[in-house]
């Protein structure tokens, strides 16, 4: 009976049982404990019961939530994609990716570098792209997409000397299937000193027939072509300097010009070769110091300065990532957009055939004897190259900024 305490209380604890085990949530236990203790008229079992009734329709909502919240995640990741809204991940990711490009000037730089552009500075009309072809790093295929896919004029060592001194735009091939363009050179050469200053004689960049001047002596033209209005816009493919200095190797002992123009590199084996003074060490460095001394040591300082250089003068490409470092010079320069390489076909086709085909790589042989030897020698003798390799592959993540 109700008003009997002593029963009311056993029953409390039948129910309490009942209602820890037939409901999800302990909250339950106080509400029925509370109805216990403040309603003594009305039974137990009916307090109970009415007190789990009115928890059904929360126990429900309670159970569809988790799918209804999954829903309607998917409702607005559909919405957003449709609608061509970004994903909060991808703003958050795309915020912190577009830092500002580092702009400082603190580092004093060599004095040649003044006639090159800073990378981030808007491109002027007047500005003439500068290629720094470093051997076995890719330059020729990078002049051939240039010549066969977008018909740019080059001055590059591939023109050809007419004994004309006043400057004209030649051909040198037939078109040749499936590239749309035939190569046109200036009537200069860009190899040595020599040329160099013939293309200042010249008149070579007032004239503004070269698209692109290609050369391997950045520092000597820096210093003594580009100068007063005109500035060059520099663009570099770095190679690991293990891998190139081997095809440099086998490079050197196959070419000929009537004669092997490497009169001691035939007779040298790779491993003799990785430890003689046939190979420049640290090689990059070195130019971009704009150190002609063979002998003079490379420090930590060069180093320094080669580092600044290729962020603030150098658009950078990776050759082991050739594919997108042209894609990267020719966006920097406007030529992807101007020649319609992505939706002309001829254009887009004469791309493939050349990079996708793998034409910048040789066939030169395999090292096999004594491998670790060798590779070891050159990362040795060429430290400061090989680090300036790894800045360069952080750089040119970087420098998706500036696109």
């Amino acid at each position: 009976p109700n008003n009997n305490r002593s029963s009311c209380i056993t029953d409390y604890h039948i129910i309490t049982t009942f209602a820890i085990r037939t409901t999800p949530r302990m909250s339950q236990l106080n509400v029925v404990s509370q109805s216990l203790l403040m309603d003594d008229e009305i039974s137990i079992e009916t307090q109970v019961m009415n007190n789990l009734s009115s928890n059904k329709p929360r126990t429900i909502i309670a159970k569809l939530a988790p799918p209804l919240f999954c829903f309607m995640a998917g409702m607005a990741v559909f919405y957003r994609e449709a609608n061509g809204i970004p994903a909060m991940g991808t703003i958050l990711r795309t915020r912190q990716l577009y830092v500002p490009y580092n702009t400082s000037t603190t580092v004093n730089l060599p004095e040649w570098t003044k006639s090159f552009a800073d990378v981030w500075e808007p491109m002027l009309e007047s500005d003439t792209p500068f290629f720094w072809e470093i051997p076995k790093a890719g330059g020729s295929t990078i002049t051939k997409v240039w010549s066969y896919c977008l018909g740019l004029v080059l001055a590059s060592d591939q023109g050809i000397e007419t004994n004309n001194v006043d400057l004209a735009v030649y051909s040198v091939d037939s078109p040749v299937a499936p590239f749309p363009h035939v190569p046109r050179y200036v009537n200069v050469k860009t190899q040595n000193e020599y040329w160099i200053n013939k293309c200042k004689e010249r008149g070579l960049l007032e004239s503004g027939l070269a698209d692109a001047f290609v050369s391997p002596h950045l520092s000597y033209a820096g210093a003594n072509l580009f100068e007063g209005g005109h500035k060059a816009r520099g663009l570099v493919m770095m190679r690991h300097p293990v891998k190139r200095m081997i095809d440099h190797y086998f490079y050197r002992q196959s070419i000929h010009n009537g004669a092997n123009i490497d009169t001691q590199i035939p007779t040298l084996s790779l491993e003799e070769y990785v430890d003689s003074d046939q190979m420049l060490e640290n090689f990059e460095v070195r130019l971009l110091n704009g150190i002609t001394d063979s002998t003079a040591e490379i420090t930590e300082e060069h180093l320094v300065i080669a580092k600044e250089i290729l962020r603030r003068k150098f658009i950078v490409g990776i050759f082991e990532w050739f594919d997108v470092g042209m894609v990267r010079f020719e966006k920097y320069f406007g030529w992807w957009d101007k020649y319609n390489v992505m939706n002309d076909m001829a254009v887009n086709n004469c791309h493939f055939s050349l990079i996708e085909g793998r034409d910048y790589l040789t066939n030169f042989p395999k090292v096999e004897k004594n491998a670790e030897k060798i590779y070891t020698t050159i990362m040795r003798r060429n430290w400061a190259d090989i680090e300036l390799y790894q800045y360069a592959k952080a750089l040119f993540a970087e420098q998706a900024k500036l696109i």
